[in-house]
């Protein structure tokens, strides 16, 4: 089966590996928000790409109401599902581009592991529009360390070896180029630890949850789900592995 190439669709057969896969974000970075961005309980947050809802979900904790815009249809069911209940927390099926937002209705934009899809000059108008009070806005990506451990940088290894663009897709994480496509001002970067323990089941689920790898069942899963499996065999440590990762931030310079 081929691989949509529209970023809306890119995850649509991965929503539930990515859910169970993909790492979450570190405690630190949400502190951090709230003393940035002077978050209070009925601050408003719109978390855009906010996929499953794994960055979404700190947020939560944090402040009133985030509005969880995710524009693939199948990404947004696993979102409802983890919120189900949860009265602060709203999944919208708006893009970056077009938020489906009022003017003017929220206190900070974030977008986790998902500007390097987006449309930058397009989303920069969606977030003027939307927010409150100006360059209230932050993008994060989590990006694994190869310098990590071993088992970090044997990953790697597979993920360049059978994936179809991981080198360019990486490259865009952080991309200063589209950074300043989006916003012409000086940013500033941080990047915080994020280390990451999965067993088999857990790491197998990040591999097939990556767009630029071989779907579960397609051609090229099973020789790179077999490497994964030595790699694993031989790094784990009590059934488990860690996946050191580096949380890169950045924010309009104050």
């Amino acid at each position: 089966m081929t691989e949509a190439t529209d970023p809306r669709e890119r995850f649509s057969q991965r929503a539930e590996p990515y859910d169970r896969g993909r790492p979450g974000y570190p405690a630190e970075l949400y502190t951090w928000y709230r003393a940035r961005f002077r978050l209070q309980a009925e601050s408003v947050v719109a978390d855009v790409g906010a996929g499953t809802g794994l960055h979404t979900e700190g947020l939560a904790g944090i402040v009133g109401r985030v509005w969880a815009v995710e524009p693939n249809d199948r990404m947004r069911d696993q979102a409802r599902e983890r919120f189900r209940g949860a009265t602060s927390v709203r999944v919208s099926p708006g893009s970056a581009e077009h938020m489906g937002l009022p003017d003017a209705s929220v206190d900070l934009v974030t977008a986790a592991q998902a500007f390097h899809w987006f449309q930058p000059p397009s989303f920069a108008r969606e977030v003027r529009r939307v927010l409150r009070r100006p360059d209230s806005w932050c993008l994060v990506w989590n990006v694994r360390n190869p310098a990590g451990n071993a088992f970090t940088a044997g990953y790697e290894e597979i993920l360049h070896r059978f994936g179809n663009g991981y080198a360019a897709i990486r490259e865009s994480w952080g991309d200063p180029d589209r950074i300043a496509e989006f916003y012409g001002g000086d940013v500033d970067r941080r990047v915080l630890p994020n280390r990451q323990a999965f067993d088999f089941d857990g790491v197998e689920a990040n591999m097939a949850s990556s767009s630029y790898m071989p779907s579960v069942g397609a051609e090229g899963w099973d020789p790179a789900r077999a490497a994964l499996d030595a790699l694993f065999r031989r790094e784990s440590h009590g059934g488990l592995i860690e996946l050191a990762y580096e949380t890169l931030v950045v924010t309009p310079r104050r």
